[in-house]
């Protein structure tokens, strides 16, 4: 009987697997036709296909956004295609979003600023320092939120460490020379309780 219940788990382990990679397929191919309608000239079809890449939410995506950005995008596709960087928070969109933050549109600047804040890309300390100089007084707030937010994490991640490594060590018996366990000097001054576990 239990040679059954075996042979119908490998009987689903054999479907589970095409089905999954029948997925995958679906999402490669999902992602390929996303990037050709990024090539497209009407408007409509390009905000759609960059729309569809964000929700995606592969990691490859970004890259095509990057280089259709470079490529030029009018004001309220680029805006579009800043906010899908942003969902997708890759760092990968780091270069194009640096180059975005020195913008001759203040609005770009500032959105720029804000997915530099939110994805963190490597690098991203140097570009929001960067605009604290910048003209616009939202794009500075933005950039001084930006590193407010990073220092704040850095003192968090910093502080959890510290409190993991200063942890006190959980007292361990040992035992006599008859077997039997007892507690050691060190573990009793170690300010733990003496429970047995």
């Amino acid at each position: 009987m239990r040679w059954v219940g075996t042979l119908l788990l490998g009987a689903l382990l054999a479907l589970a697997a095409p089905a999954e990679a029948q997925r995958a397929r679906r999402g490669n191919d999902a992602l390929a036709t996303a990037v050709q309608h990024l090539e497209a000239t009407d408007p409509a079809e390009v905000r759609g296909a960059i729309e569809a890449l964000g929700i995606l939410g592969d990691a490859r995506a970004a890259e095509p956004i990057a280089a259709r950005i470079r490529r030029g995008l009018p004001p309220e596709l680029l805006d579009a295609a800043i906010d899908a960087l942003t969902v997708l928070g890759r760092p990968e969109a780091g270069p194009v979003l640096f180059e975005l933050a020195s913008h001759r549109r203040p609005a770009v600047r500032l959105k720029a600023v804000l997915a530099i804040a939110a994805t963190r890309p490597r690098g991203a300390d140097r570009a929001l320092t960067a605009a604290l100089a910048d003209s616009d007084p939202a794009v500075r707030g933005a950039a001084a939120s930006g590193l407010a937010e990073s220092a704040r994490a850095a003192r968090s991640t910093r502080s959890s460490t510290r409190s993991i490594a200063t942890c006190p060590k959980r007292p361990r018996p040992s035992a006599d020379s008859h077997g039997r366990r007892r507690w050691t000097a060190s573990s009793a001054t170690s300010g733990g309780s003496r429970s047995r576990w």
